[in-house]
């Protein structure tokens, strides 16, 4: 192999492995809307809240949600509603923090 062959082809490797890291690190976020999306719908939430033509309109509408309240905010009422307001009719999700980041991250990016 020549030296230019050698180059282009180490080159191109090269390129290759940064191109492959970038593409695992953006669609990180995209992957953790897609599995609170998933969660969403998996867990039932869709039994008492709607988003868009989706669900039961018992609780709010969810299909907003992300233009008006922030991710920590989401996150925080996902954790305990009743902490959040005391009155809620919201029960308690026994969610672990990967599921409430996921959650957090399909409802805040409902805009």
């Amino acid at each position: 192999m020549t030296s230019r062959a050698f180059a282009l082809t180490a080159a191109a490797l090269c390129l290759g492995l940064v191109v492959a890291g970038v593409a695992d690190d953006v669609p990180a976020p995209a992957r953790r809307v897609e599995a609170g999306r998933r969660l969403f719908i998996e867990s039932g939430c869709h039994g008492c809240h709607t988003v868009g033509a989706m669900g039961t309109p018992i609780g709010p509408d969810l299909a907003r949600l992300g233009a008006r309240w922030g991710l920590d905010e989401i996150e925080r009422w996902l954790r305990d509603p009743s902490a959040q307001r005391p009155r809620a009719h919201m029960p308690k999700l026994e969610l672990s923090e990967a599921q409430v980041r996921a959650l957090g991250a399909y409802l805040s990016s409902l805009r």
